[in-house]
């Protein structure tokens, strides 16, 4: 290819082609062969496989900065996850919530759990108003589920909520 020798070049392409052909025939071959014993042997097949998974990281090196405040090339795969976490953890915003306990009708001396009652309007204004379009939290629960199945998941809530809220009483008193 550097002598620009059309000879030269058509006897490159004709290695390069039947290289392609013996790759090709080769794979098709071990793969048929896969396929044959996979009743008889299972492990050859999950070992082809596991041969085609890929698990390299596909994240380069990054630019983060040190406790010092100076800027560092991280290279290793944990240095990596610690800079993203840091830079991500910055992005993340806590949310505040306030609850108003005007919704709880408890009477605090009786152990009953039929004595509480939490508003089911408020409930279902608290999941009418999640973002169906964030990403789950720790818990995997989608937004977007917990948005939709919002009426149905109502009743529960509030058993679990009154529930929960006389147990907290009870080990307080």
């Amino acid at each position: 290819m550097e002598t620009r020798d059309n000879v030269i070049f058509k006897r490159y392409k004709s290695a390069r082609n039947a290289v392609s052909r013996e790759i090709r025939k080769i794979t098709r071959d071990e793969q048929l062969d896969v396929a044959t014993q996979c009743k008889k042997n299972p492990k050859k097949f999950w070992n082809y496989v596991n041969s085609k998974r890929n698990s390299k990281s596909a994240v380069g090196d990054l630019l983060s900065t040190d406790a010092h405040g100076n800027n560092v090339v991280v290279s290793t795969d944990e240095e990596k996850a610690k800079a993203l976490k840091m830079h991500l953890s910055r992005v993340f915003t806590e949310e505040k919530t306030t609850y108003n306990s005007s919704n709880v009708n408890c009477n605090a001396t009786s152990s009953s759990f039929k004595d509480i009652n939490f508003c089911k309007d408020s409930i279902l204004h608290k999941l009418s108003q999640l973002n169906p379009s964030k990403s789950p939290g720790p818990d995997s629960f989608y937004s977007r589920v917990l948005f939709e199945i919002r009426h149905e998941i109502l009743e529960p809530l509030q058993r679990l909520f009154t529930t929960s809220y006389c147990l907290r009483k009870l080990l307080a008193d």
